[in-house]
Protein backbone atom coordinates (compact mmCIF):
# COMPACT_ATOMS: atom_id res chain seq x y z
CA UNK A 1 0.00 0.00 0.00
CA UNK A 2 1.41 3.45 -1.12
CA UNK A 3 1.94 6.01 1.44
CA UNK A 4 -1.39 8.11 -0.18
CA UNK A 5 -3.48 4.99 -0.23
CA UNK A 6 -2.63 4.63 3.32
CA UNK A 7 -3.22 8.20 4.27
CA UNK A 8 -6.78 8.12 2.23
CA UNK A 9 -7.48 4.70 4.35
CA UNK A 10 -6.62 6.34 7.42
CA UNK A 11 -8.92 9.08 6.60
CA UNK A 12 -11.98 7.46 5.78
CA UNK A 13 -11.38 4.95 8.95
CA UNK A 14 -11.61 8.42 11.20
CA UNK A 15 -14.52 9.98 8.71
CA UNK A 16 -16.40 6.70 9.11
CA UNK A 17 -14.71 4.10 11.16
CA UNK A 18 -15.75 5.59 14.43
CA UNK A 19 -19.25 5.03 13.32
CA UNK A 20 -18.50 1.39 12.19
CA UNK A 21 -15.33 -0.76 12.81
CA UNK A 22 -14.32 0.93 15.60
CA UNK A 23 -17.39 -0.18 17.53
CA UNK A 24 -15.36 -3.18 17.29
CA UNK A 25 -17.15 -7.25 16.66
CA UNK A 26 -20.32 -8.05 18.50
CA UNK A 27 -19.08 -11.05 20.81
CA UNK A 28 -20.94 -14.62 20.17
CA UNK A 29 -21.89 -16.37 23.05
CA UNK A 30 -23.60 -19.64 22.39
CA UNK A 31 -26.88 -20.65 24.51
CA UNK A 32 -27.43 -23.92 23.68
CA UNK A 33 -26.55 -25.93 20.06
CA UNK A 34 -28.71 -28.71 20.11
CA UNK A 35 -32.32 -27.05 20.24
CA UNK A 36 -33.76 -28.86 16.47
CA UNK A 37 -35.84 -26.68 14.43
CA UNK A 38 -35.18 -23.67 16.72
CA UNK A 39 -37.55 -20.81 15.82
CA UNK A 40 -38.83 -18.13 18.16
CA UNK A 41 -36.71 -16.68 20.89
CA UNK A 42 -37.81 -14.48 24.16
CA UNK A 43 -36.07 -13.05 27.01
CA UNK A 44 -37.40 -12.47 30.91
CA UNK A 45 -36.39 -13.22 34.42
CA UNK A 46 -38.17 -16.54 34.63
CA UNK A 47 -36.72 -17.70 38.11
CA UNK A 48 -37.00 -14.20 39.76
CA UNK A 49 -33.10 -13.83 40.65
CA UNK A 50 -32.39 -10.26 38.82
CA UNK A 51 -31.02 -11.45 35.51
CA UNK A 52 -32.42 -12.58 31.47
CA UNK A 53 -33.45 -15.94 31.13
CA UNK A 54 -33.94 -17.07 27.91
CA UNK A 55 -37.30 -19.02 26.45
CA UNK A 56 -37.18 -20.61 23.17
CA UNK A 57 -39.50 -23.09 20.84
CA UNK A 58 -38.08 -25.76 18.61
CA UNK A 59 -40.43 -27.01 15.64
CA UNK A 60 -38.85 -30.38 14.75
CA UNK A 61 -38.14 -31.50 18.33
CA UNK A 62 -41.55 -30.20 19.56
CA UNK A 63 -40.01 -28.30 22.30
CA UNK A 64 -40.78 -25.36 24.70
CA UNK A 65 -37.39 -24.77 26.94
CA UNK A 66 -35.69 -22.15 29.06
CA UNK A 67 -32.12 -21.32 30.16
CA UNK A 68 -31.50 -20.61 33.17
CA UNK A 69 -28.85 -16.85 33.20
CA UNK A 70 -25.97 -18.91 35.64
CA UNK A 71 -23.54 -16.60 34.03
CA UNK A 72 -22.66 -14.51 30.76
CA UNK A 73 -21.02 -17.90 29.07
CA UNK A 74 -22.69 -20.56 31.16
CA UNK A 75 -26.67 -21.45 30.65
CA UNK A 76 -29.08 -23.90 31.98
CA UNK A 77 -31.54 -25.73 30.25
CA UNK A 78 -34.58 -26.71 31.70
CA UNK A 79 -37.58 -27.97 29.80
CA UNK A 80 -41.04 -27.02 29.90
CA UNK A 81 -43.01 -29.17 27.12
CA UNK A 82 -41.34 -31.85 24.79
CA UNK A 83 -44.10 -32.74 23.10
CA UNK A 84 -45.87 -29.67 21.64
CA UNK A 85 -46.29 -30.96 17.70
CA UNK A 86 -44.20 -28.55 15.64
CA UNK A 87 -43.68 -25.68 18.63
CA UNK A 88 -43.92 -22.36 17.11
CA UNK A 89 -44.76 -19.18 18.55
CA UNK A 90 -43.69 -18.15 21.71
CA UNK A 91 -44.19 -15.20 24.69
CA UNK A 92 -43.81 -14.60 28.17
CA UNK A 93 -45.88 -12.83 30.48
CA UNK A 94 -47.58 -13.27 34.11
CA UNK A 95 -50.66 -14.80 32.83
CA UNK A 96 -51.93 -15.68 36.01
CA UNK A 97 -51.31 -12.51 37.89
CA UNK A 98 -49.48 -14.47 40.82
CA UNK A 99 -46.09 -12.22 40.38
CA UNK A 100 -44.01 -14.02 38.22
CA UNK A 101 -43.44 -14.94 34.54
CA UNK A 102 -45.34 -17.37 32.54
CA UNK A 103 -44.78 -19.10 28.99
CA UNK A 104 -47.46 -18.75 26.27
CA UNK A 105 -46.88 -21.13 23.09
CA UNK A 106 -48.36 -22.20 19.86
CA UNK A 107 -48.15 -25.44 18.38
CA UNK A 108 -48.88 -25.10 14.70
CA UNK A 109 -49.02 -28.55 13.86
CA UNK A 110 -51.30 -29.28 17.53
CA UNK A 111 -53.17 -26.69 16.40
CA UNK A 112 -53.69 -25.21 19.92
CA UNK A 113 -52.80 -22.06 21.75
CA UNK A 114 -51.53 -22.91 25.63
CA UNK A 115 -49.85 -21.09 28.57
CA UNK A 116 -47.67 -22.83 31.20
CA UNK A 117 -47.78 -21.84 34.76
CA UNK A 118 -44.50 -21.07 36.54
CA UNK A 119 -44.47 -23.21 39.60
CA UNK A 120 -41.19 -22.80 40.47
CA UNK A 121 -38.85 -24.18 42.58
CA UNK A 122 -41.13 -26.54 41.11
CA UNK A 123 -39.66 -27.41 37.94
CA UNK A 124 -43.37 -29.08 36.47
CA UNK A 125 -45.24 -26.55 33.90
CA UNK A 126 -48.50 -26.97 34.30
CA UNK A 127 -50.51 -26.68 30.89
CA UNK A 128 -53.03 -24.82 30.17
CA UNK A 129 -55.32 -24.84 27.04
CA UNK A 130 -56.22 -21.04 25.80
CA UNK A 131 -57.81 -22.32 22.26
CA UNK A 132 -58.09 -24.98 20.16
CA UNK A 133 -56.97 -23.50 16.52
CA UNK A 134 -55.48 -24.66 13.20
CA UNK A 135 -52.50 -23.65 11.86
CA UNK A 136 -51.39 -21.26 15.13
CA UNK A 137 -48.55 -19.21 14.60
CA UNK A 138 -47.19 -15.83 16.17
CA UNK A 139 -48.43 -14.15 19.20
CA UNK A 140 -48.08 -11.32 21.60
CA UNK A 141 -49.84 -10.57 25.07
CA UNK A 142 -50.90 -7.49 26.76
CA UNK A 143 -53.72 -5.67 28.54
CA UNK A 144 -55.84 -4.98 25.41
CA UNK A 145 -59.24 -4.90 27.15
CA UNK A 146 -57.52 -2.76 29.98
CA UNK A 147 -58.88 -5.00 33.01
CA UNK A 148 -55.44 -5.49 34.42
CA UNK A 149 -54.95 -8.72 33.20
CA UNK A 150 -53.09 -10.44 30.06
CA UNK A 151 -55.26 -11.60 26.90
CA UNK A 152 -53.29 -13.09 24.32
CA UNK A 153 -53.18 -12.44 20.65
CA UNK A 154 -52.49 -15.26 17.59
CA UNK A 155 -52.71 -14.97 14.06
CA UNK A 156 -54.50 -17.83 13.01
CA UNK A 157 -51.68 -18.28 10.25
CA UNK A 158 -53.88 -20.99 8.21
CA UNK A 159 -57.00 -20.12 8.97
CA UNK A 160 -56.89 -16.18 7.98
CA UNK A 161 -57.93 -14.87 11.38
CA UNK A 162 -56.37 -12.46 13.79
CA UNK A 163 -57.74 -13.04 17.19
CA UNK A 164 -57.22 -11.61 20.47
CA UNK A 165 -58.49 -13.80 23.46
CA UNK A 166 -59.81 -12.12 26.40
CA UNK A 167 -58.44 -13.29 29.71
CA UNK A 168 -59.47 -15.17 31.91
CA UNK A 169 -62.12 -17.14 30.19
CA UNK A 170 -60.40 -16.75 26.88
CA UNK A 171 -63.44 -14.86 25.16
CA UNK A 172 -62.43 -14.37 20.93
CA UNK A 173 -62.36 -11.04 20.07
CA UNK A 174 -61.75 -11.23 16.52
CA UNK A 175 -59.24 -8.58 15.25
CA UNK A 176 -59.12 -9.49 11.01
CA UNK A 177 -61.27 -12.38 10.04
CA UNK A 178 -59.70 -12.03 6.65
CA UNK A 179 -56.18 -11.99 6.92
CA UNK A 180 -53.93 -14.31 4.83
CA UNK A 181 -50.96 -15.93 6.17
CA UNK A 182 -51.13 -13.27 9.20
CA UNK A 183 -47.31 -12.78 11.25
CA UNK A 184 -45.71 -10.95 13.82
CA UNK A 185 -48.86 -9.25 15.87
CA UNK A 186 -47.51 -6.04 17.85
CA UNK A 187 -49.24 -4.01 20.65
CA UNK A 188 -48.93 -0.33 20.31
CA UNK A 189 -50.75 3.00 20.92
CA UNK A 190 -50.02 4.02 17.35
CA UNK A 191 -53.07 7.24 17.48
CA UNK A 192 -51.80 8.68 20.42
CA UNK A 193 -55.28 7.80 22.21
CA UNK A 194 -54.56 5.88 24.99
CA UNK A 195 -55.50 2.64 23.73
CA UNK A 196 -53.76 -0.42 22.58
CA UNK A 197 -54.02 -0.70 18.74
CA UNK A 198 -52.76 -3.99 16.83
CA UNK A 199 -50.16 -4.05 13.49
CA UNK A 200 -49.74 -7.21 11.85
CA UNK A 201 -48.61 -8.50 8.58
CA UNK A 202 -50.25 -10.45 5.76
CA UNK A 203 -47.24 -12.41 4.15
CA UNK A 204 -49.40 -13.59 1.07
CA UNK A 205 -50.89 -10.33 0.57
CA UNK A 206 -47.98 -8.14 0.96
CA UNK A 207 -49.64 -6.05 3.23
CA UNK A 208 -48.69 -3.69 6.25
CA UNK A 209 -51.46 -3.21 8.60
CA UNK A 210 -52.86 -1.56 11.96
CA UNK A 211 -56.40 -1.86 13.68
CA UNK A 212 -57.37 0.92 15.22
CA UNK A 213 -59.18 0.30 18.78
CA UNK A 214 -61.63 0.26 19.92
CA UNK A 215 -63.63 -2.27 16.75
CA UNK A 216 -60.17 -3.04 14.89
CA UNK A 217 -60.83 -0.73 12.31
CA UNK A 218 -58.30 -1.52 10.01
CA UNK A 219 -55.63 0.36 7.92
CA UNK A 220 -53.42 -0.35 5.59
CA UNK A 221 -49.25 1.30 5.83
CA UNK A 222 -48.61 -0.86 2.55
CA UNK A 223 -49.83 -2.87 0.00
CA UNK A 224 -47.03 -3.78 -1.92
CA UNK A 225 -44.36 -4.62 0.49
CA UNK A 226 -43.66 -8.01 -1.38
CA UNK A 227 -44.18 -11.02 0.88
CA UNK A 228 -43.86 -9.05 4.15
CA UNK A 229 -42.74 -10.71 7.02
CA UNK A 230 -42.63 -8.80 10.02
CA UNK A 231 -42.52 -5.51 11.98
CA UNK A 232 -41.85 -3.06 14.64
CA UNK A 233 -43.44 0.14 16.54
CA UNK A 234 -41.40 2.64 18.07
CA UNK A 235 -40.15 6.41 17.78
CA UNK A 236 -37.53 6.42 14.86
CA UNK A 237 -37.26 10.31 14.08
CA UNK A 238 -37.40 11.45 17.28
CA UNK A 239 -41.30 13.51 16.79
CA UNK A 240 -42.71 11.72 19.48
CA UNK A 241 -45.06 9.52 18.07
CA UNK A 242 -45.32 5.63 16.95
CA UNK A 243 -43.63 4.96 13.59
CA UNK A 244 -43.10 1.67 12.33
CA UNK A 245 -40.35 -0.86 10.87
CA UNK A 246 -40.92 -3.74 8.81
CA UNK A 247 -39.41 -6.57 6.46
CA UNK A 248 -40.61 -7.46 2.72
CA UNK A 249 -39.00 -11.21 2.48
CA UNK A 250 -39.08 -11.36 -1.16
CA UNK A 251 -38.66 -7.68 -1.66
CA UNK A 252 -35.23 -8.16 0.05
CA UNK A 253 -36.28 -4.76 1.99
CA UNK A 254 -35.92 -3.47 5.15
CA UNK A 255 -38.38 0.01 5.25
CA UNK A 256 -39.63 2.31 8.26
CA UNK A 257 -43.11 4.61 7.65
CA UNK A 258 -43.08 7.81 9.12
CA UNK A 259 -46.28 8.13 11.32
CA UNK A 260 -48.18 11.37 9.97
CA UNK A 261 -51.52 10.71 11.89
CA UNK A 262 -53.99 12.38 11.92
CA UNK A 263 -52.94 12.29 7.98
CA UNK A 264 -53.54 8.37 6.89
CA UNK A 265 -51.07 8.47 4.56
CA UNK A 266 -47.45 6.90 5.65
CA UNK A 267 -44.15 7.64 4.22
CA UNK A 268 -42.18 5.27 3.19
CA UNK A 269 -38.50 5.25 3.95
CA UNK A 270 -36.29 3.03 2.31
CA UNK A 271 -33.43 1.49 5.38
CA UNK A 272 -32.01 -0.93 3.02
CA UNK A 273 -32.98 -2.21 -0.41
CA UNK A 274 -30.23 -5.39 -1.10
CA UNK A 275 -30.91 -7.11 1.86
CA UNK A 276 -31.48 -11.11 0.91
CA UNK A 277 -34.84 -12.72 2.63
CA UNK A 278 -34.82 -9.89 5.38
CA UNK A 279 -36.91 -11.61 8.25
CA UNK A 280 -37.34 -10.01 11.66
CA UNK A 281 -37.15 -6.44 12.64
CA UNK A 282 -36.43 -4.45 16.06
CA UNK A 283 -36.45 -1.03 16.82
CA UNK A 284 -34.55 -0.18 19.32
CA UNK A 285 -31.32 2.67 20.67
CA UNK A 286 -28.17 0.54 20.34
CA UNK A 287 -25.61 2.98 21.02
CA UNK A 288 -27.15 5.11 23.93
CA UNK A 289 -27.15 7.96 21.72
CA UNK A 290 -31.16 8.78 22.00
CA UNK A 291 -31.80 7.67 18.73
CA UNK A 292 -33.77 4.70 18.17
CA UNK A 293 -31.69 2.01 15.05
CA UNK A 294 -32.71 -0.39 13.68
CA UNK A 295 -31.32 -4.12 13.86
CA UNK A 296 -32.74 -7.21 11.48
CA UNK A 297 -31.70 -10.17 10.06
CA UNK A 298 -31.58 -12.08 6.80
CA UNK A 299 -32.11 -15.59 6.20
CA UNK A 300 -30.30 -16.27 2.56
CA UNK A 301 -27.88 -13.42 3.38
CA UNK A 302 -26.97 -15.41 6.53
CA UNK A 303 -26.20 -12.64 8.82
CA UNK A 304 -27.31 -10.62 11.42
CA UNK A 305 -27.54 -6.61 11.24
CA UNK A 306 -27.92 -3.43 13.30
CA UNK A 307 -28.65 0.58 11.32
CA UNK A 308 -27.25 3.49 13.25
CA UNK A 309 -29.97 6.05 12.93
CA UNK A 310 -28.03 9.00 11.24
CA UNK A 311 -30.97 11.00 10.64
CA UNK A 312 -32.24 13.72 8.87
CA UNK A 313 -29.49 12.34 6.91
CA UNK A 314 -31.91 9.72 5.01
CA UNK A 315 -28.70 7.17 5.01
CA UNK A 316 -28.76 4.43 8.04
CA UNK A 317 -24.96 3.06 8.74
CA UNK A 318 -25.04 -0.80 8.79
CA UNK A 319 -22.81 -3.04 10.94
CA UNK A 320 -22.67 -6.76 11.14
CA UNK A 321 -23.34 -8.29 14.04
CA UNK A 322 -22.57 -11.83 13.21
CA UNK A 323 -22.27 -13.61 9.68
CA UNK A 324 -23.17 -17.36 9.89
CA UNK A 325 -23.05 -20.21 7.13
CA UNK A 326 -26.51 -21.22 7.99
CA UNK A 327 -30.32 -19.86 8.56
CA UNK A 328 -30.81 -16.91 11.25
CA UNK A 329 -34.25 -16.95 11.99
CA UNK A 330 -35.25 -14.60 14.92
CA UNK A 331 -33.92 -11.81 17.14
CA UNK A 332 -34.84 -10.86 20.85
CA UNK A 333 -32.98 -7.46 21.87
CA UNK A 334 -32.00 -6.94 25.21
CA UNK A 335 -29.60 -5.93 27.79
CA UNK A 336 -27.71 -9.28 28.29
CA UNK A 337 -25.10 -8.27 30.32
CA UNK A 338 -26.33 -5.70 32.48
CA UNK A 339 -23.67 -3.33 31.32
CA UNK A 340 -26.66 -0.30 30.03
CA UNK A 341 -26.00 -1.49 25.83
CA UNK A 342 -28.61 -3.34 24.24
CA UNK A 343 -27.37 -6.95 23.12
CA UNK A 344 -29.08 -9.37 20.67
CA UNK A 345 -30.59 -12.52 21.23
CA UNK A 346 -30.85 -15.28 18.41
CA UNK A 347 -31.98 -18.43 16.85
CA UNK A 348 -30.65 -19.89 13.51
CA UNK A 349 -33.29 -22.83 12.51
CA UNK A 350 -30.56 -24.75 10.26
CA UNK A 351 -27.74 -25.03 12.52
CA UNK A 352 -30.51 -25.83 15.81
CA UNK A 353 -28.48 -22.87 18.06
CA UNK A 354 -29.63 -20.31 20.64
CA UNK A 355 -26.87 -17.66 21.40
CA UNK A 356 -26.83 -13.97 21.92
CA UNK A 357 -24.09 -11.40 20.60
CA UNK A 358 -22.80 -8.99 22.87
CA UNK A 359 -22.86 -5.54 22.00
CA UNK A 360 -19.16 -4.24 21.81
CA UNK A 361 -19.99 -0.56 23.09
CA UNK A 362 -19.24 0.77 26.53
CA UNK A 363 -21.45 -0.74 28.99
CA UNK A 364 -21.89 1.56 32.37
CA UNK A 365 -19.25 -0.65 33.96
CA UNK A 366 -17.06 0.32 31.67
CA UNK A 367 -17.26 4.01 31.57
CA UNK A 368 -14.22 4.71 33.79
CA UNK A 369 -11.92 3.64 31.39
CA UNK A 370 -9.43 5.47 29.93
CA UNK A 371 -10.74 7.70 26.56
CA UNK A 372 -8.46 5.88 24.75
CA UNK A 373 -9.00 7.59 21.20
CA UNK A 374 -9.37 11.20 23.02
CA UNK A 375 -6.18 10.51 24.33
CA UNK A 376 -4.11 9.36 21.41
CA UNK A 377 -5.27 10.20 18.19
CA UNK A 378 -2.13 12.06 17.49
CA UNK A 379 -0.55 8.63 17.39
CA UNK A 380 1.50 8.04 14.30
CA UNK A 381 -0.39 5.07 12.61
CA UNK A 382 1.48 1.37 11.79
CA UNK A 383 -0.75 -0.78 9.26
CA UNK A 384 -0.73 -4.52 9.25
CA UNK A 385 -2.36 -6.89 7.77
CA UNK A 386 -3.29 -10.83 9.42
CA UNK A 387 -2.00 -11.16 12.89
CA UNK A 388 -0.71 -8.55 15.47
CA UNK A 389 2.84 -9.46 16.70
CA UNK A 390 3.41 -7.65 20.32
CA UNK A 391 6.61 -7.76 22.15
CA UNK A 392 7.12 -11.21 24.21
CA UNK A 393 7.42 -11.00 27.66
CA UNK A 394 6.11 -7.64 27.99
CA UNK A 395 2.62 -6.66 29.55
CA UNK A 396 0.78 -6.22 26.43
CA UNK A 397 -3.39 -4.82 25.85
CA UNK A 398 -5.44 -4.18 23.01
CA UNK A 399 -7.65 -1.23 22.76
CA UNK A 400 -10.02 -0.30 20.32
CA UNK A 401 -11.19 3.09 19.65
CA UNK A 402 -13.70 3.39 21.83
CA UNK A 403 -11.70 2.20 25.32
CA UNK A 404 -12.40 -1.73 24.86
CA UNK A 405 -10.42 -4.48 25.39
CA UNK A 406 -9.77 -6.60 22.40
CA UNK A 407 -8.37 -9.88 22.23
CA UNK A 408 -5.75 -9.50 19.21
CA UNK A 409 -6.90 -12.91 18.08
CA UNK A 410 -9.75 -11.39 17.83
CA UNK A 411 -9.32 -7.95 15.79
CA UNK A 412 -11.87 -7.05 12.68
CA UNK A 413 -10.01 -4.74 10.49
CA UNK A 414 -10.33 -1.08 12.32
CA UNK A 415 -7.80 1.13 14.82
CA UNK A 416 -6.59 -0.36 17.52
CA UNK A 417 -3.92 1.46 20.12
CA UNK A 418 -1.11 -0.85 21.97
CA UNK A 419 -0.59 -0.87 25.53
CA UNK A 420 2.85 -1.81 26.76
CA UNK A 421 3.70 -2.19 30.28
CA UNK A 422 0.60 0.29 31.25
CA UNK A 423 1.38 2.76 28.42
CA UNK A 424 -0.26 3.50 25.07
CA UNK A 425 2.63 3.16 22.45
CA UNK A 426 1.08 2.36 19.18
CA UNK A 427 -1.66 3.47 16.97
CA UNK A 428 -2.41 0.00 14.52
CA UNK A 429 -4.73 -0.18 11.48
CA UNK A 430 -5.64 -3.81 10.61
CA UNK A 431 -6.29 -3.72 7.11
CA UNK A 432 -7.45 -7.47 6.54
Amino acid sequence: MSNRCASKYLTMLFVLGILLPAYGMWIRHDIDNMLIGAECVCAADIDNDGDMDIVASATVGDDIVWYEHVNDTLWSRHDIDHSLDYAYGVYTADVDNDGDTDVIATGYLADIVVWYENILPNTSWPVHAIVDLFGPGDIVAGDIDADNDVDIIVCGFETGILVCYLNPSWTPDTIDANIIQAYNPFLVDLDGDNDIDVLAVSFASDDVIWYEAPGWTKHYLDKDLLHAGALYAADIDGDGDQDVAATGHDADMLVWYENALPDSSWPKHIVDRDLDGPCIVWIADMDNDARNDIVSNAFFDTGWYWYKNALPDSSWLKDTVYQCPSGPQYIWVVDMNEDGFLDVVATDLSSSDVMWFENPLIGVAERQRENIAGNHLALSATIFRGPLVLPKGRKCRVFDITGRVVEPARMAPGVYFVEIDGKIENKVIKVR
